[in-house]
């Protein structure tokens, strides 16, 4: 998906002083849902740039290349270097920039037609970062621009629970559809060694030394390869489809909806669905022209795991249920730790054990068990939230 504009937000040096006034800050602060306490942080570290020159000077140089330079990846990277050198200012430089932006991103929204609640949840990711942050490290900051960039680029909506961000599906499967009766089936690509419990081999850190490797032939008459089941595992049993009976899906050029749970409130299962269905509204709206196939998520609620260890009436067991669920490239278990513990726990007889989720993995780990994150689709096609397509009406 293109980028919106480039931001021309300041001009100048003197003209950024603006930003670190105490009406700007808070004009900025609630549109992006900041509360009090956070609030009286970022006012001390404002206040502090507006008396150090070298403040200043680092928050220019950045705020030049992130907004109104033709974009670049490193840019956004380049600030945890120089975060290095600011002493203790240094966790609220990248939420200072964030709140810049906030104006023209709000401006920007306007002229999409975008709805003041929608630009207001997108941004109120900022205080999740800012949790986060505290959870990590003890105090107030955040850290995490090169995701909160997508926010400001406007490529990332929040749309009711869910967080949506327009791309190109990347799986490593191909999905075919049976015209005869609509079913689906998922081919792994090519070559991918895979575990004998049907991940990827390297997972979370585990290694198999009976590991299987896929294979994936497409000809004139007929698609051979390996299955990945909905559960989300892949099977060494190679599958035949008959080309005639069989038609492509879903591919490395499919454009998808790719969804992010954010947190900070309960991920009630109804709520989600009918986030999925009024985001592909709220895209062909602002994208016109633009098709989407699909969803894709990758996530560590993704785990396949999870549905051996929780309650299938847990909305993270019913969430998992609604979409086909595949094997993620380079996963691991960190997502999980940091999501659910705020961090791999140096003694898991020391790890918190206050919610029944933290008591059912801790079980799982001290079984000498992994978690890995995992990644998931759901075709437009497919969409009867609380049907479990997948589960119900696999072709394979």
């Amino acid at each position: 998906m293109d980028a919106l504009p480039i931001l021309p937000v300041i001009s100048s040096r003197d003209e950024a002083g603006r930003f670190f006034d105490d009406a700007f800050i808070h004009r900025a602060s609630d549109w992006s849902g900041v509360n009090t306490e956070v609030r009286a942080v970022l006012d001390s570290s404002a206040e502090r740039f507006r008396r150090d020159t070298r403040l200043r000077e680092s928050f220019w140089h950045h705020h030049d290349l992130l907004f109104r330079r033709p974009e670049d990846p490193e840019y956004v990277r380049l600030i945890d270097d120089a975060e290095k050198d600011l002493g203790d200012t240094s966790n609220m430089l990248q939420a200072l920039l964030f709140l810049s932006a906030v104006p023209l991103v709000s401006e920007m929204h306007r002229g999409l037609g975008i709805s003041e609640k929608v630009t207001r949840d997108t941004l109120s990711d900022l205080m999740i970062q800012f949790h986060q942050y505290k959870a990590a490290r003890g105090r107030w900051g955040m850290r995490n621009l090169a995701w909160l960039y997508n926010h400001l680029r406007g490529r990332l909506f929040q749309v009711g629970r869910l967080q949506f961000i327009a791309g190109i599906f990347r799986g490593k499967l191909t999905a075919y559809r049976h015209r005869p009766t609509g079913g689906l089936a998922a081919l792994a690509h090519d070559g991918i060694r895979f575990r004998r419990d049907g991940q990827m081999d390297g997972t979370s850190g585990v290694w198999d030394e009976q590991a299987w490797t896929s294979s994936f032939r497409e000809s004139p008459d007929g698609i051979t390869g390996n299955p990945i089941h909905a559960n989300g595992k892949a099977s060494p049993q190679k599958v035949r489809l008959p080309t005639p009976e069989w038609h492509r899906v879903l591919d490395a050029t499919t454009p998808v909806l790719g969804v992010h749970i954010p947190g900070g409130s309960p991920m009630t299962f109804d709520a989600c669905g009918q986030s999925l269905k009024e985001s592909l509204d709220f895209f062909t709206r602002i994208f016109p022209g633009k098709k989407f196939e699909g969803f894709e998520c990758v996530s560590w609620f993704l785990d396949n795991q999870l549905r051996e260890i929780l309650s299938p009436e847990s909305n993270l067991v019913r969430f998992q249920k609604e979409f086909h669920l595949y094997p993620a490239a380079e996963a691991s278990d960190q997502q999980t730790f940091q999501r659910v513990f705020g961090g791999v726990p140096a003694d898991l007889a020391k790890a918190p054990a206050e919610t029944s989720l933290q008591r059912a993995l801790l079980a799982h780990l001290r079984a000498g068990k992994h978690f890995h994150h995992g990644g998931a689709f759901l075709l437009v096609d497919d969409m009867a939230w609380g049907q479990q397509p997948y589960v119900r009406a696999s072709a394979l």
